[in-house]
């Protein structure tokens, strides 16, 4: 069985091409270890390669934002 020890919940407007990072999570036996900065990193490059916005509507996002500025230009301006 495989469970999820960490995640960012999201929806994608393919048609406003923005992707809403929605929630994060990280199973508690696991927190401190970095992965909602992982999870959340990936989501970026995701949005990168594919050209979208992101929309913070996770109130982890900002913080990841403060903390790596290069994602900075990808957040929507809303």
């Amino acid at each position: 069985k495989k469970i999820a020890i960490a995640y960012v919940q999201y929806e994608l407007d393919s048609k406003a091409n923005i992707l809403d990072l929605q929630h994060t999570f990280s199973d508690p036996a696991y927190r401190g270890k970095g992965l909602a900065g992982k999870v959340v990193k990936a989501a970026f490059e995701y949005a990168k390669a594919n050209k979208l916005k992101v929309q913070p509507t996770c109130t982890y996002i900002p913080v990841f934002v403060k903390r790596n500025p290069e994602y900075k230009d990808l957040v929507a301006k809303l």
